[in-house]
């Protein structure tokens, strides 16, 4: 996945600048959103 590959190669650039990695925050924050979604959907039914 291409998506995949931009978030790893990121992920190494910004380890070598930066303490934190703001993109995978925003993925995990991104990941908590869908997931959040998905449990109100199975709440629905």
């Amino acid at each position: 996945m291409v998506a995949f590959g931009m978030v790893f190669l990121a992920r190494q650039v910004n380890q070598r600048f930066a303490g934190i990695d703001i993109i995978e925050i925003i993925s995990i924050r991104r990941y908590d959103a869908i997931r959040r979604g998905l449990f109100k959907q199975l709440q629905h039914r």
